[in-house]
């Protein structure tokens, strides 16, 4: 008899067994801090401690002298492709409270600036009903549109892309509630979900 078949150890031996995955910067990382597996969703993190983990102190130095960089890697990219108010439309039924308002913004339509969102699942259309889904960071592809009235109104019309970083727990039901918004919309909006992206 094995000691597992009398302890539940909780979840697939094979899941627990299996390595970790790493991120496109594991190389980096792993030159510079101890990596352990995040059992959260199975990527393997930089552990960097206090006096424990390799890197410590350059990091520490990094920080207060020059710049830290945070690898968000583990997001999911979801990308959002339709005309500028299209998709406006789908991210108000998908957005919590006034968040959809900042991405709306003129600096943020020119892709000089990420806003963050709170997606969240409705039951029907009254603002009462909201189910938070995940916080997301939004990004418009870049343009060189003007404000003027008459190229605001021609950019509207222009397809474009927004990009959206989910935490991967949340990136499939965040992509079905857009694709859900922007089919009771009636709008030509396509929610999809793009591997190997990389933020930092």
């Amino acid at each position: 008899m094995h000691v597992d078949d009398v302890c539940d150890v909780g979840g697939d031996r094979a899941a627990i067994a299996a390595p970790p995955r790493k991120l496109e910067t594991h190389v980096w990382h792993a030159k510079r801090f101890e990596m352990r597996r995040h059992e959260a969703h199975g990527y393997a993190l930089a552990w960097g401690r206090r006096g424990k983990g390799r890197g410590w102190r350059s990091t520490m130095r990094f920080a207060s002298e020059r710049c830290v960089a945070h690898d968000a890697s583990y997001h999911s990219t979801l990308v959002l492709r339709g005309t500028e108010t299209d998709i406006m439309k789908t991210l108000r039924d998908v957005a919590e409270g006034g968040d959809a308002k900042a991405v709306g913004s003129v600096a943020a339509r020119r892709g000089d600036v990420a806003a963050d969102v709170t997606l969240a699942r409705r039951d029907g259309r009254r603002k009462g009903n909201a189910r938070v889904i995940a916080p997301a960071m939004a990004l418009w592809e870049p343009t060189d549109a003007t404000d003027t009235d008459t190229d605001a109104a021609a950019a509207a019309l222009l397809r474009r892309e927004l990009t959206l970083w989910v935490h991967p727990g949340a990136a499939e039901e965040a992509r079905d509630a857009l694709a859900t918004a922007a089919s009771d919309r009636g709008v030509d909006v396509e929610a999809t979900r793009v591997r190997g992206g990389c933020r930092v």
